[in-house]
C-alpha cells in the first residue's frame, strides 16, 4: 500500500491530482458552500463552452489535422451575440 502511494505521488499525474485536491480543500475551508450543488452547477455552466470546443476539436486531431481557428470562432460568436443583445435592447434583468 505504501509503495502504491509513493508511485502515485511520484508520477506527474498523481502530483497534479494531489495539488488539485489540496486547493479544493483549502477553498472549502474558506467558503463552506464550495461543495454545494449550486456551485457545482455554476462551474459546469462556466466550462461548458470549453467542453463543446474540445469535443469538436477531437475529431480534427484524431484524423491528424490541426485547426487553430477554434478560439477565433468562439470570439466571433461572442461578438455577434453581444451585438445582437445590444441591438435588441436586452438587459441583465431580461435573463
Amino acid at each position: 500500500m505504501k509503495k502504491t502511494i509513493e508511485n502515485f505521488l511520484g508520477s506527474a499525474w498523481g502530483q497534479r491530482v494531489t495539488i488539485l485536491l489540496i486547493i479544493m480543500l483549502f477553498m472549502a475551508f474558506l467558503q463552506p458552500k464550495f461543495f454545494s450543488l449550486n456551485n457545482l452547477n455554476s462551474i459546469l455552466l462556466a466550462i461548458a463552452i470549453y467542453g463543446i470546443m474540445a469535443g469538436g476539436m477531437l475529431f480534427t486531431v484524431l484524423t491528424g489535422g490541426m485547426d487553430l481557428s477554434v478560439g477565433s470562432m468562439a470570439a466571433l460568436a461572442g461578438t455577434i451575440l453581444a451585438m445582437n443583445v445590444h441591438d435588441h435592447g436586452y438587459t441583465v434583468e431580461s435573463f
